[in-house]
């Protein structure tokens, strides 16, 4: 989890990439990782405006009727919604001390350890955006699933019969496609991730209490890398998504995953393309237990080495370590 601004680096902190010898630069495990396989598998497309993604929805079908021999025609007419959907721009940056750097043994491999870190950050606040984002409280994020679909109702949010608020989860079926639900960036831009190098820039190595005109208060040269993601989720067709909420984290509790809930979601699915199941680990693990003597594990034929994929029904099983197992009860 992203949680940590910037403050000074001290020699602690730079010790703790070397080995005790102060030369070699150890291997570093990142046992913040997380595994979130919804911003891996959902499609990407350019938006038709810088700031955000203008589209429009069919609500009512033009009405045909039955015609008569040689009565005319009579023209009929549909009913179309235009919406907005808005584009969040993610920034962060990193700051290395030319001197500090300068003086590693590979100061390359020194600033691309550090670098590796912010990246990972960005990958995990994107995810939870497109979870729980909300700009509602949060003008600067794009809104994610859960404020989009925050209450039960029928064909899109299934109740799994849970009601121990704070130990609460959900499973997402989403059915991504190009252009009705996936996510965008600006147009006339580029989509995903990207490192900006800035160069070498002066900034203070003191606070200066005082805020004097002036100050002579410290000052270092630091390299700066800028990171920045501009992106936001696109939901034109909102069948495309089911929820299923109030699911207990806890695996044997009366209100684990029901698998029958899970089928019930799926069939509502009225739109062609594949079902993704995105469930956190503790509910993932719960489904696999619950269906471990099927036949639900696919090993693809032109991977025989591959990871194997486990399915439920024709639904992938996909891991988000972004959905929290301490939701409150969906009403």
């Amino acid at each position: 989890m992203a949680a940590n601004s910037i403050s000074q680096v001290n020699y602690a902190s730079i010790m703790t990439n070397y080995h005790k010898d102060g030369e070699t630069l150890l291997r570093q495990i990142n046992s913040l990782t997380e595994v979130n396989d919804m911003l891996a598998d959902a499609p990407v497309r350019e938006a038709n405006s810088i700031d955000s993604d203008q589209v429009s929805r069919v609500t009512v079908l033009p009405q045909p009727y039955w015609h008569k021999l040689g009565e005319g025609l009579t023209a009929t007419v549909g009913h179309i919604q235009q919406g907005t959907e808005a584009i969040g721009m993610l920034r962060n940056q990193y700051r290395g001390n030319v001197e500090i750097v300068d003086k590693q043994a590979n100061p390359s491999a020194y600033m691309e350890r550090q670098e590796t870190t912010y990246l990972e950050g960005m990958n995990q606040e994107i995810q939870n955006t497109m979870v729980y984002g909300d700009s509602g409280t949060a003008p600067e994020e794009f809104n994610g699933l859960d404020v989009r679909y925050g209450s039960i109702a029928a064909g899109s949010v299934f109740n799994n019969g849970g009601s121990d608020s704070g130990n609460m989860t959900s499973v997402w079926l989403i059915q991504w496609d190009e252009y009705d639900c996936c996510t965008i960036f600006p147009k006339g831009s580029q989509g995903g991730l990207r490192r900006v190098p800035k160069g070498i820039h002066m900034f203070d190595t003191v606070d200066d209490a005082q805020g004097t005109v002036g100050s002579t208060k410290a000052k270092a040269e630091f390299y700066v890398t800028n990171f920045e993601w501009d992106t936001g989720m696109c939901i034109q067709d909102t069948r495309r998504v089911k929820r299923v909420a109030n699911v207990h984290k806890t695996r044997g509790n009366a209100n684990q995953i029901d698998i029958d809930v899970l089928i019930e979601a799926r069939n509502n699915f009225k739109t062609s393309g594949t079902v993704y199941l995105y469930a956190p680990l503790e509910v993932k693990t719960q489904i696999q237990i619950l269906a471990k003597d099927k036949g639900n594990v696919h090993y693809p034929p032109d991977m025989p080495f591959g990871k194997p994929v486990p399915y439920l029904l024709d639904m992938p099983i996909r891991q988000v370590d972004a959905i929290v197992t301490t939701e409150t009860t969906v009403s």
